[in-house]
């Protein structure tokens, strides 16, 4: 935190209310970084700015009105003199870490790209290796907390919590935040309180500390969505801040099947009989849903909700703020590469070879952005949202079949497009994509040989049980309920993918995780060789 002197002169460039300006904005700022322009974070509401505006100083950058005139978005030249309490932004590097379910990474992926944020995967060897060194702020999302935990070495666990000790910042969601909490590595003193099972869908949130970076451009509440998830318990409020609680619930706000509006509220404890479940929404009301945490010399925010959804963009300005305000680190100038080149001028000649087929890799980078939408939607959203229970997990395996073909058609493609690459570049793309191709072929043969007869199965099942619930004895459909459960669990496990899953289930979920590493850290590689271009 600091007073910054603008009597030299200054761009000022405000915090747009619109979504779409706000994103260019956003990119704007990530670009100026980039370059190593100061840019500096208004902390404060002044007779002329808001908390959340930028400022850059006129002197370190060049016609800047001009710049981002193709971005939509106004920039002034001021040069009155103001005293305004502001912080200089560090450019984020962002790892995300990719263990235990490669869905929720993608919705930080998806989201973070678009802004213009430096990132890459990370997986737990990466992370016993050191990788966290080149990076500022981490983010866990969400999943299974012991699917995420349990890859991690002591060497491993060591490592990250030095990192956050030392400065670093972390941005945990949902399951994520878990491994953080008591019954994890316990250095945020607070629990998951399971106060209700399966909601899910927006709901709003009421925000604790409006003066919080994290809340810049929100007012009031904001509206977040959950997926099945939980509220915090805080042990120690010394090391803890809640800076945000459940409010309220919306038109999508589901608890597994039940829309929560739909149910009069005296009416839930009849459905918990039915289901077997708690399922009272209203319990939730005024708990924490959103903390902060320190640990050291670094931050973590804490979040139930998912801000990062991809189809949600009402909170997405709440991911840049909170990736601004934990990147406190400032780290060498370096370019976060898969591989570097020893070889002088190397990047700029493939860059150079790159040039003619620039619009042809762009075209199979929007294939990679359909790719990480569809999955990270269908996968979650789709199915979690509406679904009845306990119906959702063969659904997906539908999709598993047609996705693992579709990533092997275009994997060849992509082969293809890099081969004008320098031998070096070559060489390590080929080694990659030959790590990327192996999980998928062993999630095929896994898929085509155990589980495809079964969701067959699985299908004919239930197309049975409809067709008869009109005429068969309820004996009968008692007995084709039973066979479609003990199948189910035969296929899936218990309780699909938040219990123990099935063998062969789990394996093909594994390989997944490992081919979606790679295949976004090309994508991400490649938006690298195509900036360079521009």
């Amino acid at each position: 935190m600091e007073l910054i002197d603008t009597s030299l002169g200054y761009y000022w460039i405000t915090l747009p209310k619109i979504q779409q300006k706000q994103l260019k904005t956003i990119q704007i700022v990530n670009r100026l970084l980039s370059r190593e322009a100061p840019v500096f974070w208004v902390l404060e509401k002044t007779a002329d700015f808001s908390p959340g505006d930028f400022i850059v100083p006129a002197n370190a950058v060049n016609n800047l009105e001009e710049e981002v005139e193709k971005y939509g978005v106004q920039v002034k030249l001021c040069k009155e003199n103001h005293s305004i309490r502001v912080r200089r932004l560090i450019r984020p590097k962002i790892a995300i870490y990719h263990t235990g379910g490669y869905r929720w990474s993608l919705f930080h992926s998806y989201t973070l790209e678009k802004f213009g944020f430096t990132l890459r995967l990370c997986s737990a060897k990466d992370i016993e290796k050191g990788v966290l060194e080149h990076f500022n702020v981490l983010i866990i999302p969400g999943g299974n907390s012991f699917s995420k935990l349990e890859p991690l070495t002591p060497m491993g666990r060591e490592k990250l919590l030095n990192f956050i000790f030392e400065g670093g910042g972390c941005f945990a969601t949902c399951g994520g935040a878990a491994i953080f909490m008591e019954g994890g590595l316990n250095i945020v003193k607070a629990r998951r309180d399971r106060l209700i099972h399966g909601l899910h869908g927006p709901v709003l949130i009421r925000i604790v500390r409006p003066e919080h970076p994290i809340w810049f451009g929100y007012e009031k509440n904001v509206i977040m969505p959950v997926f099945h998830g939980f509220s915090f318990k805080v042990l120690d409020s010394n090391n803890v801040l809640v800076l945000g609680v459940y409010d309220g619930f919306t038109s999508k706000s589901y608890v597994w099947d039940l829309r929560v509006l739909d149910v009069p509220p005296r009416k839930w404890v009849e459905s918990e009989e039915e289901y077997g479940f708690t399922l009272d929404p209203y319990k939730m009301l005024g708990t924490p849903a959103i903390l902060e945490a320190n640990y050291g010399k670094g931050k973590i925010i804490l979040s139930y909700p998912h801000p990062e959804a991809i189809d949600w963009e009402l909170s997405h300005k709440f991911v840049a703020n909170a990736i601004y305000y934990l990147a406190s680190k400032k780290l060498p100038s370096l370019e976060l590469r898969t591989k570097k080149s020893n070889k002088k001028g190397s990047m700029e000649r493939a860059v150079l070879r790159l040039e003619g087929k620039i619009s042809r890799l762009k075209s199979v980078l929007e294939w990679m952005d359909r790719l990480c939408l569809d999955v990270a939607y269908s996968w979650v959203m789709k199915y979690d949202m509406v679904n009845p229970r306990r119906e959702t997990f063969w659904s997906r395996l539908t999709d598993l079949i047609a996705l693992t073909d579709e990533c092997s058609r275009h994997i060849e493609d992509l082969k293809n497009m890099l081969k004008d690459l320098g031998k070096d570049e070559q060489k390590h793309f080929a080694s990659v994509l030959d790590k990327l191709v192996k999980p998928l072929d062993e999630a095929l043969e896994k898929l085509d040989k155990n589980l495809k007869p079964n969701i067959l199965r699985l299908i004919n099942l239930k197309k049975r049980i409809k067709q008869f619930e009109k005429n068969a004895s309820e004996e009968r459909l008692k007995e084709l309920q039973k066979e479609l459960q003990k199948l189910a669990k035969k296929t899936f496990g218990v309780r699909g993918p938040r219990g123990k899953l099935a063998l062969s289930y789990g394996f093909i979920l594994r390989r997944l995780d490992i081919a979606f590493y790679y295949l976004t850290n090309i994508k991400l590689h490649i938006l690298d060789l195509l900036t360079n271009a521009d």
